[in-house]
């Protein structure tokens, strides 16, 4: 598995809980103040959660580039 490249922008969050309740995994939490990773572990960066956030709050950073040979 790769590290979760989740983020949010807290200024964009609405704390609908939308993004929680589509991820297949179960490895977003919700809070009053929005989503945050509870279990990194088993984000898959599916994107789920990134294409019914509405406010567009949640985002996937590029996969990093591999090393140089």
């Amino acid at each position: 598995m790769t590290e979760p490249r989740l983020t949010l922008n807290e200024l964009r969050c609405t704390a609908c809980g939308v993004c929680a309740t589509v991820c297949p995994t179960q490895c977003l939490g919700r809070t009053p103040h929005g989503p945050w990773l509870a279990r990194p572990v088993d984000c898959v960066n599916c994107a789920a959660c990134v294409a019914v956030c509405v406010p567009q709050a949640l985002h996937l950073a590029p996969a990093p580039a591999p090393p140089p040979e």
